[in-house]
């Protein structure tokens, strides 16, 4: 804003003293146009009159032009005595000394304002009435005609300057609220400006603006909510089914001791836990989203939470193919964090899940957590086969909430760990994946 009103009050005062400049030079050549006229118009007056034995004569030119200039004339010997009148008020018809003379060129003559004019062997007297003309004898010096110039510059700029900041208040104002209204309307609040004065065509587009907006908000909150309720609707309609397929596989795997049947059930098996915890990774998703989960923090230890996923781990997958190991240099109880602890091991449950769905056939999983001086620093590293580059670096995007990352899972360790203020890198390491995760002690 200050910017603005520097910008406005310099270019008026730049106009102002560009025209002060300009008037000034055209008042000096009107003065030079009118001296040198009047000094024609004295030199014919002059001329047309004549004193000659103490009689005066004039021609024409001299009446018209008292005529149409002045309210009488008199022409005087150099006596004072009146040679030529033309209406004279009576109290003027006298003889005139020297002091009367010399009173009326600088003053009045008797109340009324006159200029004298020196003839040969006489003076012209031309009057008009001292109410109508105003009359000041005025003698200055030049330098000090020339400091008062400059002080009629400065008074004029300074005036200039006051009265841009009256002018330009009202029009600040208005840019004041337009500039507001671009402000909330980056923060996404809808903004209804008055459309009137010189801005008018700004407020209305930002009305425009804002009021399409505020429809485009309100359309993608009505699709979000209808994807909520059938995201809800469909993992709740589909956990249903899965728990009687994962239960009657339980059942069939008693009844039955061939091994290779039990195989194929193992197989239907797991691959029901997957689905199961796809659906519980896409709902936990959605009521994150909608801010529909309250974080219940609390003094969690941190190892334990580990045991307790690897030990669900291992009873899932109870072959012999997959091996966990957790490695810990702290003491336990030093392992300690306020966190919600359901959402932590659903986190870390995600981790080991995504080595083993990943890793069909073997793979050793290693675990080491370790306190820092205010983290707690947890890596994963499984022996599988790893992730391109590519996919790397759409896995560590900040913003990365789409189906082409790694998988859902991993789009909900994010979530949880950014709930606790902590960190989450995927990297290759030397064999298989790495996963590196902080969290603050506080």
């Amino acid at each position: 804003m200050r910017e603005i009103i520097k910008k406005y009050i310099k270019a008026i005062v730049i106009v102002v003293s560009v025209l002060m400049l300009i008037n000034m030079i055209s008042l000096k050549f009107v003065l030079d146009f009118l001296t040198q006229t009047q000094n024609i118009t004295v030199d014919k007056f002059i001329n047309g009159i004549e004193i000659k034995d103490n009689v005066c004569t004039v021609n024409e030119y001299v009446d018209e032009y008292c005529d149409k200039n002045f309210k009488w004339y008199m022409v005087l010997n150099e006596n004072g005595e009146i040679l030529y009148s033309n209406d004279l008020p009576d109290e003027l018809n006298k003889t005139y000394t020297v002091s009367d003379i010399a009173s009326a060129s600088k003053w009045y003559l008797s109340g009324y304002s006159v200029d004298i004019i020196q003839i040969p062997n006489g003076l012209a007297i031309l009057g008009n009435d001292g109410k109508f003309y105003w009359k000041k004898n005025l003698k200055i010096s030049k330098n000090t005609m020339f400091t008062c110039i400059i002080i009629a510059i400065i008074n004029n700029i300074i005036i200039t300057v006051l009265l841009s900041l009256l002018f330009a208040k009202k029009i600040i104002t208005k840019i004041k609220k337009i500039t507001d209204g671009i402000m909330s309307l980056s923060n996404g609040e809808q903004v209804i400006l008055e459309e009137s004065g010189d801005l008018k065509d700004i407020s209305k587009a930002l009305n425009i603006v804002s009021k399409k907006i505020d429809m485009q908000k309100k359309k993608i909150q009505e699709n979000e909510k209808i994807k909520k309720d059938w995201m809800s609707g469909i993992t709740h309609d589909v956990r249903t089914p899965l728990a009687v397929i994962i239960g009657k596989c339980e059942e069939l795997k008693e009844l039955d001791s061939n091994k290779i049947v039990n195989m194929k059930i193992k197989t239907i098996q797991n691959q029901s836990f997957k689905i199961k915890y796809l659906i519980d990774d896409l709902s936990l998703l959605n009521n994150l989203d909608i801010n529909n989960i309250i974080i219940k923090k609390e003094r969690t230890k941190l190892d334990q939470i580990i045991r307790e996923c690897v030990a669900d781990i291992m009873n899932m997958y109870d072959d012999n193919d997959y091996t966990i190991q957790l490695e810990s240099n702290d003491k336990s109880d030093e392992l300690y964090m306020e966190a919600d602890e359901h959402l932590l091991k659903r986190a870390f449950t995600n981790i080991l899940l995504n080595s083993l769905v990943h890793n069909e056939y073997k793979c050793f999983i290693n675990i080491v957590i370790e306190k820092q001086e205010e983290e707690i620093s947890i890596i994963f590293v499984d022996d599988g086969i790893g992730v391109d580059n590519k996919e790397l670096i759409v896995l560590n995007n900040r913003e990365g909430n789409n189906s082409s990352l790694h998988g859902w899972g991993t789009i909900v360790v994010k979530k949880i760990i950014e709930l606790h203020n902590g960190k989450v890198e995927f990297e290759n390491a030397k064999k298989g994946m790495k996963v590196c995760i902080l969290l603050p002690l506080r």
